[in-house]
């Protein structure tokens, strides 16, 4: 019962560590890699691919063409970026400032939660709302 957050004996200290930065900015990056290659499965006339950056904790989902150099970013692309205070997400639309600024908590139910503008918003729908125009058109 321990797993069950409506115990008493919830281990909610194990499942905040789980809710780290570092711990969920590496299940984004593992879901966006799942996400790119069932958008592929499509018959689209553009592929989506990420990369990561070297330099800093971050990687990259873009639009890409066929025939366009791995390491070339096409204009439309999604930078994720990992902060000490939160995951920042930045568009090919709005590349200065971030477009959002995402903190993490544990909600009552004991999930990992995305807090963006006060809205708690599980890992799937942090990434639609980032990733939607870019793999389906704004």
């Amino acid at each position: 019962m321990k797993d069950d957050p409506r115990a008493h004996d919830f281990d909610w200290i194990s499942a905040r560590k789980a809710c780290s930065y570092g711990c969920e900015f590496g299940k984004l990056r593992i879901t966006v890699d799942e996400y790119t290659k069932q958008f592929e499965k499509g018959d689209w006339k553009t592929t989506r691919r990420a990369r990561d950056d070297a330099r800093r904790p971050a990687f990259v989902v873009s639009q890409c063409e066929p025939g366009l150099p791995p390491d070339e970013l096409s204009d439309a692309h999604v930078w994720f970026v990992l902060q000490k205070e939160g995951i920042q997400t930045y568009s090919s639309f709005n590349s200065n400032s971030p477009d959002t600024e995402a903190t993490l908590t544990l909600n009552d139910e004991g999930e990992c939660v995305y807090m963006v503008k006060g809205k708690p918003l599980l890992r799937w729908q942090f990434l639609r709302m980032t990733l939607e125009p870019l793999f389906f058109g704004q």
